[in-house]
């Protein structure tokens, strides 16, 4: 299924033509391809970067491209919580502008979407450090903003990373992500 970008080729050779085929070498056809990563896992990071900039000229290319390369809607869905609380609610809400599209133009529907309280995974697989985690929030955080640090560890640690439709390394890679966005 190929998806329209928000430019084509032609149009950003109207302006830069040198851009058109960076874009081409250096994105689509080498960084794209590259073995270091699967196409999932950039994917995943892609869309990750793209909500914490709240780069959403790029969005639906990437969502859709995202999807067409076996990212599920509930791994999108679940990319999207994980980053309103890495990157903020309103750039969460952003890709849920774009995304809501996306899932009624591929028949998504709410049964094919994260359940609202599944059975967490075990804390030791989904935070195996969670007693450094806990430390680092506790010395940093909580003595200035204890409802930040109650957040962080009671909602964030101890609920988002716990759910089991987006892989722990899924939620790494874009955690990492948003951190260097």
């Amino acid at each position: 299924m190929s998806h329209k970008s928000a430019l084509s080729p032609e149009q950003i050779y109207s302006v830069p033509p040198t851009l058109a085929i960076y874009t081409k070498t250096l994105i689509s056809d080498d960084m794209w391809n590259h073995p270091i990563l699967s196409k999932h896992d950039r994917a995943v990071i892609t869309v990750a970067a793209l909500i914490a900039r709240q780069q959403t000229l790029g969005m639906k290319h990437y969502f859709n491209l995202a999807m067409d390369l076996g990212v599920t809607a509930k791994e999108m869905s679940e990319i999207v919580l994980h980053m309103a609380f890495y990157a903020g609610w309103s750039n969460a809400f952003a890709a849920v502008d774009i995304l809501k599209d996306i899932f009624a133009e591929r028949g998504i529907t709410p049964d094919q979407l994260p359940e609202l309280e599944p059975n967490p995974l075990p804390l030791e697989n989904a935070l195996p450090d969670n007693e450094f985690f806990m430390g680092l929030i506790d010395q940093n955080i909580h003595s200035f903003t204890p409802k930040l640090a109650d957040n962080s560890t009671d909602v964030l640690y101890h609920q988002v990373w716990q759910r089991p439709d987006l892989s722990i390394r899924s939620r790494n890679l874009i955690s990492v992500t948003a951190l260097i966005a």
